[in-house]
């Protein structure tokens, strides 16, 4: 536990831009692996797992799936 300064001083320090935070992007499909490594304390970090990109479907029909993208999204 900290004071009010303290909490006032870390909110500074982080609006400063001086906070980063460690993540790992993996897709949806990554998940069981994921929670293996969770497991296991092999995460460093947090990981985001991308639901909107489905890597292994990507790079066999990328080029449709990316029409469909801009299609969708204008």
């Amino acid at each position: 536990m900290g004071t009010r300064l303290d909490l006032e001083e870390a909110l500074s320090f982080a609006a400063e831009g001086n906070v980063k935070a460690t993540i790992e992007m993996q897709p949806l499909l990554a998940i069981n692996s994921v929670f293996e490594r969770m497991k296991r304390g092999k995460v460093n970090g947090r990981i985001v797992l991308d639901i909107g990109l489905n890597k292994g479907r990507e790079e066999r029909d990328g080029t449709a799936r990316h029409a469909e993208r801009e299609a969708v999204l204008g």
